[in-house]
């Protein structure tokens, strides 16, 4: 019995006070843990600016010989380039949307595995606000009677993240500790490579620009500063909406509709319509296009039918950071009293900063002309930026 005893005292009462020690201490730990990961977190971040990461980018692939394929800005007063991968025969104006776009027969699915510590990291680190959600990905580049396309398969978006999330992290320590980019090295050094799709889950990215004309003659578009909280491009600022092309509904004949997804987007972003991220709305609903009865969407589509809005496909790259694919496009939208009226009416969205809001700016401005040159837009957004400008001086 004396063993019992002894052996009762040195293991399980010192197990039981560490057991009750923790259970008392357990919310100081995780505050300083959460604090430990906020100073590391602003630490990364305040070395990997926006600037700093556009700027790595641009040295990167310059010395790699590729700075001919980063998109040369021509709507600004000096010479500049954005670290947006592209060719000259990607520019796209004014090609219609549906013929860019194409799913095969039997469209591939991507057998990507999730990586869970990654996307835990993700979450963890970078305090980022992730779910999972089926995407479409881009698989192949083929040429056809209409021009270049892009084939589009399916995948998710936790898929998406494991196979092209360690390019973004990555440059991110590569630009706050030095280290080395052995993935990058290997899965998008060149255009060349990038173009094959190597990391077998690519993303769509629509990046994309609602234009409208002022009383005054001039057209101002929408720019948020990304929230801290998204995945991607925290921090700078991108026209709105910006937004990964899914499936939403089944069957999938809307969704594949890049405009009726960027209409979608136009209602979340604009309007603040937070149940439509997850598909809370859709599972309610008999039909995919139900919310085009919405009073904020109503207008949109009649100004369109009416030839006074204009949705437009300006080309398309890859953004170098995740390297997914970014069709570039905008709606422009000539009535002047909607436009007024709507401006009046927007919200600024969960994924907008939560800095002070400001949404409007003149697309013809200095100042839009110094956040470019200043490098504090997304370079998808300066495409779009540069491209829409030559399209309405034309």
């Amino acid at each position: 019995m004396g063993d019992i005893a002894s052996l009762v005292l040195t293991v399980l009462v010192p197990s039981v006070l560490a057991l009750l020690l923790w259970w008392f201490t357990r919310d100081d730990i995780a505050r300083l843990q959460a604090a430990r990961l906020e100073r590391k977190r602003e630490g990364i971040f305040r070395k990997a600016t926006p600037q700093r990461i556009q700027e790595w980018l641009i040295s990167y692939y310059a010395g790699k010989g590729e700075d001919h394929h980063l998109y040369a800005m021509s709507s600004l007063p000096t010479e500049m380039i954005v670290p947006f991968l592209t060719r000259a025969e990607w520019s796209l104006l004014n090609r219609r949307a549906e013929s860019l776009i194409l799913f095969p027969a039997e469209p591939h699915v991507a057998s990507t595995k999730h990586n869970a510590a990654f996307i835990e990291r993700r979450r963890k680190l970078f305090g980022q606000r992730l779910w999972n959600q089926r995407i479409y990905c881009a698989t192949k580049l083929v040429s056809s009677d209409t021009g270049i396309q892009v084939e589009v398969g399916y995948g998710d978006y936790y898929q998406f993240l494991s196979a092209c999330g360690p390019l973004a992290d990555e440059l991110l320590f590569a630009i706050s500790d030095g280290r080395k980019t052995p993935y990058r090295d290997k899965m998008a050094p060149t255009l060349d490579v990038v173009e094959t799709f190597p990391c077998k889950a690519h993303a769509i990215g629509i990046h994309s620009l609602v234009i409208g004309r002022r009383r005054d003659g001039e057209f101002s578009t929408i720019l948020h500063m990304r929230s801290q909280k998204v995945a991607i491009n925290r921090g700078t600022f991108t026209g709105v909406p910006t937004f990964t092309f899914q499936p939403h509904a089944e069957p999938d004949d809307c969704d594949r509709d890049m405009f009726h997804s960027f209409l979608r987007e136009y209602l979340e972003e604009l309007y603040d319509k937070e149940e439509f991220i997850r598909d809370e709305a859709d599972s309610r609903r008999p039909r995919a296009d139900w919310w085009y009865e919405l009073p904020e969407m109503r207008p949109v589509l009649e100004l369109r039918k009416r030839g006074e809005a204009r949705f437009h496909i300006l080309g398309f790259g890859f953004d170098p950071s995740h390297c997914d694919l970014v069709i570039c496009a905008c709606l422009i939208i000539d009535n002047q009293d909607y436009w007024e009226k709507a401006l009046g009416e927007m919200k600024k969205s969960w994924e907008a900063s939560s800095r002070a809001f400001r949404q409007e700016y003149l697309l013809f401005s200095s100042e839009v002309d110094g956040l470019l040159t200043e490098r504090l837009i997304q370079p998808g957004t300066a495409y779009c930026l540069d491209k829409a400008r030559l399209l309405l001086e034309a």
